[in-house]
């Protein structure tokens, strides 16, 4: 039903109760008024009642002993009265009156364990009734409000006066006003007061049972007077309390309810919200378009959270007309308590059957000294493709520096690739550098590979080069390493190369190596291999001086 109706029909069913209860009085519930003594003023449909822990049945005019349980079921309804409060149970609910408010006082605690009950309290100068629910606690002193637990939440509406609402651990509280209702869900934090004008609360339906509210409530309708939608705040002490009711144009949405406790904690509205002391805050905001052919989408969320220092930022956009498409996403962290920074940047062209993607992430920590970039952009056009890959990290703690380049090229069968990657420690006093290429174009292809490494604690430097060439059935593949240890004195260098033409049975390979000890010593490795078919031979050559010992 309509939000006013749904409203309306709460209301208009608490008055029907309490006309009920009023109309149903008994003299004997008149006389017992004036000791505080506890009557039964209405009865209907199915009732269970237990007094001091014996059933009854009960009727108009009858006392109510304590400890005493009351359980109404679909068409079940009942009225009690004590002095001038009135009490009106709804169908499908169970309330229990414990023994502590004995004959002679006022009822000073309640428990009700669920559906729906309306509370007439008379003024009490100094004691105070309890209602107490599984997710919220009313501290009354005389007023007109209405309770309704279903499994998962309470609701408490205020109709006239003034109410202390706590969470059942007493660690939120905050002071209701008339015409506002009060919520808390399992698994709620904090408390959330929204105006009875915006609120979509559980409700009586014709036949007086309770229902859960129909929720048409517009995400991000919530407390708070709504003019020229704005977003209205006020401050009650330390509650504060506001609305927008943004529901919107194009299907926008904004979620913006607070409702404050403590120490300005801000309470959560349909997952856009709050919560904390001095809290979090979250915004969400979506707007779809549909014209024609065209689609458009673009939102945009943001959290922050002082008690955490940190903030969270995303946006996202997308347009489609036609084949014709663009998309583009934005996220930004940060996190001022562990002093880290995050950026993620994509964006997405489409048009026929070219596309276009590209992406960037960074990432600092100031209290790891490091920082990281990751760049990314590839190219779609037909059977043409353009690719492009770059990161880098920086770790000051550690003294090292990474970098990391890929670029790749396709244009129907031919493709080519080519690769960095470098990497600096200053810790360790070392450097590594590789460095490839690759080429292919239908059978023939080029490959070649240099790797290089350095460390200046022991003294060493290394160097490899490779190259391979195909076409065919024939391969080339020529090698050549070199190493030099300043400690040791000594220094090495090998090469090699091997050629292969299957389409003859050829296989040649030719294997050099050449050693120099600066203690005078030098040797020298030769060796050359060559098969045909099933034919074999190979040769090897060896050498070396050594000038201490005078030797060849």
């Amino acid at each position: 039903m309509p939000l006013a109706q749904a409203l309306a029909a709460a209301r208009m069913a608490s008055s029907l109760l309490l006309a009920s209860a009023v109309a149903g009085s008994a003299s004997a519930a008149i006389e017992g008024a004036r000791d505080h003594r506890i009557f039964v003023t209405a009865v209907a449909g199915d009732v269970d009642v237990s007094m001091a822990s014996v059933a009854v049945e009960p009727s108009v005019g009858d006392e109510v002993l304590l400890p005493a349980r009351i359980v109404t079921g679909e068409d079940g309804t009942l009225g009690l009265v004590q002095s001038r409060t009135s009490i009106s149970i709804a169908p499908n609910s169970e309330i229990e009156i414990p023994e502590a408010a004995h004959d002679g006082q006022l009822i000073g605690r309640l428990v009700q364990w669920r559906g729906n009950v309306f509370y007439d309290v008379e003024k009490r100068d100094v004691e105070r009734l309890t209602v107490e629910t599984p997710y919220l606690v009313a501290v009354v002193k005389g007023t007109q409000f209405n309770v309704a637990v279903l499994d998962d939440t309470t609701t408490i509406s205020l109709f006239e006066g003034r109410l202390e609402i706590r969470d059942p651990d007493g660690g939120n509280v905050v002071d209701l006003e008339a015409g506002e209702v009060a919520i808390r869900s399992r698994g709620d934090t904090t408390i959330r007061v929204i105006d009875m004008n915006v609120a979509n609360l559980p409700t009586v339906d014709g036949n007086g049972r309770l229902v859960a509210a129909d929720d048409r409530r517009a995400a991000g309708d919530s407390a708070d007077r709504v003019e020229g939608g704005d977003v209205e705040l006020r401050v009650d002490g330390d509650t504060i309390r506001g609305s927008a009711d943004l529901a919107l144009r194009a299907d926008a949405s904004l979620g913006a309810e607070v409702a404050a406790v403590g120490a300005a904690t801000i309470e959560p509205t349909d997952g856009r919200g709050v919560e904390s002391a001095l809290g979090s805050i979250a915004l969400d905001t979506g707007v779809a378009a549909d014209v024609g052919t065209a689609d458009i989408d673009a939102g945009a969320s943001t959290s922050l959270d002082t008690s955490m220092l940190s903030a969270d930022v995303s946006l996202d956009a997308s347009a489609g007309v036609g084949d014709a498409s663009l998309g583009a996403d934005v996220g930004v962290g940060l996190d001022l308590g562990t002093g880290t920074a995050d950026v993620g940047v994509d964006a997405t062209i489409g048009l026929g059957g070219a596309t276009v993607d590209a992406g960037v992430d960074a990432n600092i920590d100031l209290g790891a000294g490091t920082a990281d970039v990751g760049l990314g952009a590839d190219v779609g056009l037909g059977d043409a493709s353009l690719g492009a890959d770059l990161g880098a990290g920086l770790d000051l703690g550690s003294g090292t520096a990474d970098l990391g380049l890929d670029g790749t090229v396709g244009l129907g069968d031919a493709t080519a690739d080519a690769r960095l990657d470098a990497n600096i420690d200053l810790g360790a006093g070392t450097a590594d550098a590789g460095l490839g290429a690759d080429v292919e174009l239908g059978d023939a292809s080029l490959g070649a590979d240099l790797g290089a490494g350095l460390d200046l604690g022991s003294g060493t430097a290394d160097l490899g080069l490779d190259a391979t060439v195909g076409l065919g059935d024939t391969t080339v593949d020529a090698g050549l390493d070199a190493g030099l240890d300043l400690g040791s004195g000594t220094a090495d260098l090998g090469l090699g190369a091997d050629a292969d033409v299957a389409d003859l049975g050829l296989d040649a390979g030719v294997d050099g190596g050449l050693s120099a000890d600066l203690g005078g010593s030098l040797g020298a490795d030769l060796g050359a291999d060559l098969g045909l078919g099933d034919v074999g031979a190979g040769a090897d050559l060896g050498a070396s001086l050594d000038v201490g010992d005078g030797g060849l």
